[in-house]
């Protein structure tokens, strides 16, 4: 309420300087209006922004200020939640998704000699993703807003949690799991989570959820703490232990006072304010200065609109968006990137590159790879207008696929015959984990299961097969599916690893039941010729990110299916726009745009969020051959593309 007030103050004093400078001008020093109005223009603002300095500083609660507890290694969740009002609930869930085995950061106490706003810096940078706990009490708290703020800068997915309150106002084009009355969030968000479960975490309960947890003060099991979930697969591929925290108490927490906070910078929400109140005085001064006559070369008045050089917007211009129900398809949760693209621009080029290409979920890493090289390149693309290689992998080409924690790196070899493991969870430092045989043809794709545990390679042998690699140093074939008559070009597990995708050169689509690895099912085969375009055409496979939807390509068209009952799926829309076959297809993190890539040698963006009316929003251009692969980075901030033409090429979209 106080600073309401001072709003109001601030903005009243900036117009009242607006308003005594333009009378000054007429009625004191007899201007011509144009000129006063030109003068009030200056001084208003003038007048106005240091009051809205003032207005938008507050005092900043201690007991909301950020308190890190000293960990090592990455990869983890960070928690953003009130210090103030929501401790309690923030313990519980740290402790609820380490259950599941999700690392977690939680900020608790500020280890003395520590510069708290240096290792929230630091938590956020090597985060997997930030999770944001709404409340009022959050929304007011200048900490909560820095750190996100800092997690959209440095391009870390956001996921919402609604525990009271409404929606932030910053946060409205996410969607968001509600969680009032402390309920834990579901399956469906912890699907959305960064693949980081272990094989050797326990899962979380309903009983467990009511367990409490203890203060900070007392000490902590280490098994109880956040952060310290077994990670056992991670251990076999000689990977560090995600996080580790301090299980005893520390020292007392460093106070941050009014003077301390006096000597920081101005913050987003500072400067904000002075743009907001600069202009709200600029806007009052043009809605009293609208009168004002324009006047041409010969003196004569032009009516608004006309002569101004500005044509008037055409109907084409201007559109109006009608609100429409939300068909059962949407997906139901969708908080990665918080934007749907409609423009892009090109900020980087990878040369001697055609084949492969995919992100890491982990670090801001990029893979390359080239048909018929021996070689794959890791690039850091954390300023992707500056790839910086990172490491170069021998005896690989072809194909390239991450691991969903970003740890392993799967790629064919030089002869697309077998599949290399690598150990990237430090690019600079690749190692071979193991090298997968049994494939008796070349291989043209690959597919992690959402656990990581599961590897599926197909191509020219008509089968797929799939090797259990939970621990790599004894990886072995659990199953070959079989049933396609000619080679198989694509393959796509579900977000929940229940079922397999699988198309192929004979015409068909089919659906596969793998909740066992071990004893796959045939669920359903979905007959491509029914496919609009090219009779029997079909190439790749992705499924959305709530596992409903499932987009396939043939020839010029992209065909999204409903298989939530995979025995009955259905055609919703397809996609028409490229005007030859489409190679490539990929789902953005949030699951509202499909990228496609064409031998028409563009990539294109489709908005998806409404899956029975798909829109074409864009068409990337830059390639002079067929483009064959595209991948979303983990933000999906950035499209890379590989194509025949030698390069892939990488955009920033907006």
């Amino acid at each position: 309420m106080r600073q309401a007030l001072r709003w109001v103050l601030a903005v009243m004093i900036g117009g009242s300087g607006l308003a005594v400078a333009w009378w000054l001008g007429e009625a004191v020093f007899r201007l011509d209006r144009g000129t006063a109005v030109t003068i009030a223009a200056v001084v208003g603002p003038m007048v106005g922004t240091p009051f809205a300095w003032w207005a938008s500083r507050d005092i900043v609660p201690v007991s909301d200020v950020a308190a890190p507890v000293t960990t090592s290694g990455g990869g983890h969740v960070f928690l953003c939640y009130s210090h103030r009002r929501d401790q309690a609930y923030a313990q519980r869930l740290a402790s609820f998704l380490t259950r599941a085995g999700v690392p977690v950061w939680l900020d608790q106490e500020i280890i003395t000699g520590h510069r708290w706003d240096q290792v929230i810096r630091e938590k956020i940078d090597t985060c997997a993703a930030v999770v944001v706990v709404m409340t009022p009490a959050a929304e007011e708290s200048r900490w909560v807003m820095r750190e996100i703020t800092y997690a959209e800068k440095a391009d870390r997915p956001i996921l919402p949690l609604l525990l009271s309150g409404r929606e932030f106002f910053g946060l409205s084009d996410l969607q968001y799991e509600d969680v009032t009355g402390g309920r834990m969030p579901g399956p469906t968000f912890m699907a959305r989570l960064p693949n980081m479960v272990t094989s050797g975490a326990p899962k979380p309960t309903p009983a467990d959820d009511q367990k409490s947890v203890p203060s900070p003060s007392q000490p902590v099991a280490a098994d109880a703490v956040p952060g310290t979930a077994p990670a056992a697969s991670a251990a076999r591929l000689g990977v560090n232990s995600p996080i580790q925290l301090r299980s005893t108490a520390v020292p007392p927490v460093e106070q941050i006072g009014p003077d301390t906070e006096r000597s920081r910078r101005w913050s987003r929400r500072t400067i904000t304010g002075v743009v907001v109140a600069v202009t709200m005085v600029s806007g009052g001064l043009t809605a009293l200065a609208s009168d004002v006559p324009t006047h041409g070369r010969n003196g004569a008045t032009s009516p608004a609109g006309q002569g101004s050089g500005t044509p008037a917007p055409s109907a084409s211009q201007v559109s109006v968006s009608a609100s429409a129900a939300t068909p059962s398809l949407t997906p139901v949760l969708a908080s990665v990137d918080r934007f749907q693209p409609t423009r892009a621009a090109r900020v980087a080029t990878l040369i001697n590159f055609d084949y492969g290409v995919a992100f890491s979920s982990r670090a801001q890493i990029l893979a390359s790879a080239a048909y018929g090289s021996t070689e794959v390149k890791l690039w850091d693309v954390s300023n992707p207008a500056t790839p910086t290689p990172r490491a170069t992998l021998s005896d690989s080409g072809g194909r390239v696929v991450f691991s969903p924690d970003g740890r392993v790196l799967a790629t064919t070899t030089g002869d697309q015959k077998r599949v290399k493991l690598w150990n990237v969870s430090e690019p600079a430092h690749a190692a071979v984990a193991a090298t997968l045989t049994g494939y008796t043809g070349r291989i043209g794709e690959m597919a992690f299961s959402p656990d990581g545990h599961t590897l599926a390679a197909a191509g020219a042998a008509k089968t797929v097969k799939l090797w259990n690699i939970s621990d790599p140093t004894h990886a072995a074939v659990v199953a070959t599916l079989t049933g396609h008559t000619d080679s198989v070009e694509g393959v796509a597990f579900s977000p929940n690893r229940s079922m397999l995708a699988t198309t192929g050169s004979d015409r068909t689509i089919k659906l596969w039941n793998i909740g066992d690895p071990a004893r796959p099912a045939l669920l359903a085969t979905l007959a491509a010729r029914n496919v609009p375009g090219r009779q029997g055409f079909t190439q790749a496979v992705a499924f959305g990110t709530d596992g409903r939807l499932l987009a396939t390509t043939g020839y010029k068209v992209t065909t999204l299916w409903n298989v939530s009952d995979p025995t009955r799926a259905t055609v919703v829309a397809t996609l028409k726009g490229h005007i030859h076959s489409v190679d490539g297809v990929a789902f953005s993190p949030n699951g509202r745009t499909v990228a496609t890539a064409s031998y028409d040698r563009t990539v294109r963006l489709w908005n998806v969020s409404v899956p029975t009316r798909p829109t074409m929003v864009a068409t990337l251009t830059g390639h002079s051959d067929y483009v064959d692969k595209v991948a979303f980075s983990p933000s999906g901030r950035l499209v890379a593309a590989a194509a025949g033409d030698g390069t892939i090429i990488v955009w920033r979209l907006s």
